[in-house]
């Protein structure tokens, strides 16, 4: 009986042991700093781990993660954070695991300071988008749009190069694809495949995507080569060949293709385009052409493919696009048969490009039917002044909009007044008001010019 005794005693003396360490154990917060991840996960809110475990993000409004799994996360082990070192000397990574389908799996990747590294944990969040599925090419990971009835036969495929996060967006980088898709011609809807090829979050995607190389560009995105050669390689004879063999079940024609190219990904499409010729529809959305050094501008273009430009007037070297348009049109390119050009300031990418991908579902339109003028004041705060810029718009049958200023010509009834270029680009002179005639084409418009009210605008801006 003592024996007994004795064993309940220890039982019971055990479990109140237990279950005073688990009370002593102090929470550990994983503060997740990196702003990449807080904008992938922006709309997830709070949720505790296990018994110890905690993560939110270490910025000033914490904001909580809702939906998480830690794999079999519940102590300070497994986790790889000593209980008392403090989490701040912490930096967060991640990378994508590999999954197809719904829920979308990645992964937090721990780094020490030291260079050690810790467990890498499973975390699992739902796009905003439907119909996602996740898949790898050559090692290359892709995010895949592919309505539910799609027909093989009949489709048309959209690639992405340039962005890490199409169907989940951020702030700043929002592609707003559920607003593109319901903009999108209801005829061809269900057949449009829309392919992003995952910017990785290392230096070898400025190498692949810039394919000039000098000490300016070194300095900037800190990479000692070019491999662009070799990365285009792998999309011609690999990933495209891989992807399309296994939706399809066989090879799409150029006329079903279209390359979406953003930022530095879009210079890295239009020199593509110029090597291989796998396309023939490219967009470049906000290109960043400044590596080149205008050396894009002197490849030898074979006039065989559609090309959209939709510059950044926010950014510095938007000018370069208009070189650019410039050399397209040297090279016999058209506008409103196989050149169109636009400009924005909106961060929506999804809204910038409805244009591109309607004309690119409808095909080519040869038919101008309406022209579009306005003045254009754009505050450029750095400098502290404003810029005239009068915007020229072709209206086409398939009632897309875009520039055509360096091919309109200009007649101003008062020349003492203002002065304006081959761009658009307008100067006053005189404080007076003025008229111009505007003619492209077979058609012509006249511009009011109120300088008094132009004026009181400005003071509204400044």
């Amino acid at each position: 009986m003592k024996k007994i005794f004795l064993l309940i005693f220890l039982l019971i003396g055990m479990t109140l042991f237990i279950s005073c360490r688990k009370k002593n154990i102090d929470k550990i917060v994983i503060k997740i700093d990196n702003s990449y991840i807080k904008e992938d996960l922006k709309d997830i809110s709070h949720k505790t781990i296990g018994e110890n475990v905690e993560i939110n993000w270490a910025t000033e409004n914490i904001q909580y993660i809702d939906y998480i799994e830690l794999s079999e996360i519940t102590n300070t082990e497994k986790i790889s954070i000593k209980k008392y070192q403090p989490i701040l000397n912490h930096n967060y990574n991640y990378k994508t695991n590999i999954s197809v389908g719904n829920p979308k799996k990645y992964t937090i990747n721990v780094v020490y300071k030291n260079g050690e590294k810790g467990k890498i944990h499973e975390l699992y969040i739902e796009t905003k988008e439907k119909n996602i599925i996740i898949d790898k090419f050559d090692d290359e990971i892709v995010h895949i749009y592919l309505p539910e009835n799609y027909n093989k036969s009949d489709s048309k495929i959209i690639y992405i190069l340039g962005s890490s996060n199409v169907f989940i967006g951020s702030d700043d980088e929002n592609w707003n694809i559920s607003s593109l898709l319901k903009s999108i011609n209801n005829e061809y809807k269900d057949n449009i495949i829309i392919v992003s090829i995952i910017k990785s979050d290392d230096n070898s995607y400025y190498e692949n995507i810039i394919p000039y190389h000098d000490q300016i560009i070194e300095n900037k995105y800190n990479i000692k080569r070019t491999n662009s050669i070799n990365y285009s390689y792998k999309l011609t004879k690999k990933i495209i060949p891989q992807l399309e063999s296994k939706y399809f079940g066989y090879l799409k024609e150029k006329k079903d293709r279209m390359l979406i190219g953003y930022k530095e990904a879009g210079l890295f499409s239009m020199w593509y385009e110029i090597k291989n010729n796998e396309f023939e529809n490219i967009t470049l959305i906000a290109p960043v052409l400044w590596p080149s050094r205008n050396k894009i501008i002197y490849e030898p273009f074979s006039n065989s493919s559609s090309i959209w430009i939709d510059a950044d007037i926010n950014n510095w070297n938007y000018n370069d696009e208009l070189k650019l348009v410039e050399k397209l049109k040297k090279s016999n390119y058209k506008y409103c048969n196989n050149l169109y050009y636009t400009e924005s300031s909106t961060n929506i990418v999804g809204e910038r490009l409805i244009n591109p991908i309607n004309k690119f579902i409808n095909g080519k339109s040869s038919k101008i039917i309406d022209l579009e003028a306005n003045l254009e004041i754009i505050n450029i705060k750095e400098h502290n002044k404003v810029q005239f810029r009068l915007n020229v718009f072709a209206i086409d049958s398939d009632n897309t909009k875009y520039i055509v200023n360096n091919d309109v010509n200009y007649y101003i009834y008062n020349t003492n007044a203002i002065n304006i270029d081959n761009n658009g680009n307008l100067n006053f002179t005189k404080e007076e008001n003025s008229i111009i005639n505007i003619k492209y084409e077979n058609m012509s418009r006249k511009l009011n010019i109120n300088y008094d009210l132009i004026n009181k605008y400005i003071e509204t801006i400044k």
